[in-house]
């Protein structure tokens, strides 16, 4: 658990570098960067939550 933690943590401050990235410098490429972030976020938020529900049905 502590690594999906971890990868979540430098998924958010990776999406944050590329926001500030794109506002200082307008180039398209960062807020592409950004937007696979978020959606690698998104995917690695619901497999945790599966498993996290999936653990406690079974409670293991």
């Amino acid at each position: 658990m502590i690594f999906a933690k971890l990868i979540i943590f430098l998924l958010c401050i990776f999406l944050a570098v590329m926001i500030g990235f794109f506002l200082f410098t307008k180039n398209k490429k960062y807020l592409s960067l950004a937007r696979d972030a978020i959606k690698y976020l998104i995917s690695m938020a619901l497999i945790i939550v599966v498993i996290y529900f999936s653990l406690r049905y079974l409670r293991i």
